[in-house]
């Protein structure tokens, strides 16, 4: 190619790289008239978290205002689990939990619950499953763990919060009803929960749910 050649014409265009929605992480085109729509769609719906029909649910627990955890399981009808599934989009920005619940659920010895408020919106989710054993972590930030295992009853594959419904107890009480039902023999002590790969929002999270008494057991999904 010679030097002088120019493979690209400048005519003003604007930049038309995606961008990040810093609010519901939506990657989107601006000046993009149906890319804007739709995100505007989804940022509106982002606000208040995916609207959630009653009839089928089976809750695991009630809250005073009225606010529920619901588990939901691979034989449920397609409505409740295309709810769940854009849950699960809303959450991609955070991790990568997939876009398909029947896959985590068809995982042997896993459940999946769900928060729903009041005014019927899913805003959290928790996906727990059977384990026997974690290793605790030393030190987040060079990934180090102690070279022999522990024992853990209780792995927290994904547990994720609306940002706006953040700081309001939903994940502790996702969590606490995940070790409740993961084993139908027995409730899981708080020492023996273990998280999968954890992010780094989910440290100071479970440092407290343990009470800062007892470090934070890691596992790996097999």
């Amino acid at each position: 190619m010679k030097a002088n050649e120019q493979y690209c014409l400048d005519f003003g265009q604007k930049n038309i790289d995606p961008v990040r929605c810093p609010t519901c992480g939506m990657l989107y085109t601006v000046g993009e008239e149906s890319d804007e729509k739709q995100h505007a769609k989804y940022h509106a719906e982002f606000d208040e978290g995916v609207r959630w029909s009653v009839k089928l649910e089976r809750p695991r627990k009630y809250f005073d205002d009225g606010s529920r955890v619901v588990a939901i399981s691979r034989n449920d009808q397609k409505p409740v689990l295309d709810a769940v599934n854009k849950l699960l989009k809303m959450s991609d920005s955070d991790m990568s939990p997939g876009d398909d619940v029947t896959k985590l659920l068809n995982r042997d010895n896993t459940i999946f619950l769900i928060y729903v408020t009041s005014s019927n919106h899913i805003v959290g989710y928790v996906c727990a499953e059977r384990i026997q054993e974690a290793h605790n972590l030393i030190d987040f930030n060079s990934s180090r763990l102690e070279p022999e295992a522990v024992r853990a009853d209780c792995g927290i594959m994904y547990l994720w919060v609306h940002p706006a419904y953040r700081r309001k107890g939903i994940a502790t009480h996702l969590t606490d009803i995940a070790r409740g039902n993961v084993r139908k023999e027995r409730v899981v002590y708080r020492s023996r929960v273990a998280v999968c790969d954890p992010t780094e929002p989910a440290i100071p999270f479970f440092e407290a749910y343990l009470l800062h008494k007892r470090p934070v057991k890691v596992y790996q999904q097999k």
